[in-house]
């Protein structure tokens, strides 16, 4: 499942690789903070036990959502997504998750998220992929059964501490 988490429609007119993730969801535009957090929740509870999910948005080393967050916009820390996913996901989650979004530094949103689900004990041995660089809106989705085999991609996987990629 391929959920676009923000509003700017650069993003959410998402190229044609998209598809490759199977369903594909552009959170409601109307939405506001609490209410596209809502959405979000039910959609991960909609998840397969072993479904890749992606996550698109804007995003930093800390947080993912609009761009430059605040107000009314919608933007997720490392914490909130750790545990949207730990009350959403399937019991037993095993699928890959990509957080397609700017990153800068190898200690990124993927890591962060790892080893804050690691401490809650939640989705230990899922890998977490994601950038350490800035990405172009226009930037194509890798297959979900490729992730390994992507060069840019950074991946880590959660309860190992254990990192690899670029």
């Amino acid at each position: 499942m391929l959920i676009i988490c923000t509003r700017d429609n650069r993003v959410r007119n998402y190229p044609n690789s998209a598809n490759t993730w199977g369903t594909v969801v552009a959170m409601n535009n109307a939405n506001g903070p609490q209410a596209a957090t809502q959405e979000l929740q039910t959609l991960i509870g909609q998840l397969g036990p072993n479904e890749p999910l992606c996550l698109s948005a804007h995003g930093n080393d800390e947080e993912i959502g609009d761009e430059q967050s605040g107000g009314n916009n919608w933007g997720w820390s490392v914490n909130d997504i750790a545990g949207i996913l730990r009350n959403s996901a399937p019991a037993g989650y095993s699928g890959p998750i990509l957080i397609h979004a700017c990153m800068e530094k190898v200690e990124n949103f993927t890591a962060r998220l790892a080893l804050a689900l690691e401490g809650q004990n939640v989705l230990n041995g899922v890998w977490i992929y994601g950038t350490n660089r800035d990405m172009d809106c226009s930037e194509g989705y890798p297959r979900p059964t490729k992730l390994d085999d992507n060069a840019a991609l950074q991946s880590t996987r959660v309860g190992s501490q254990s990192t690899r990629g670029s």
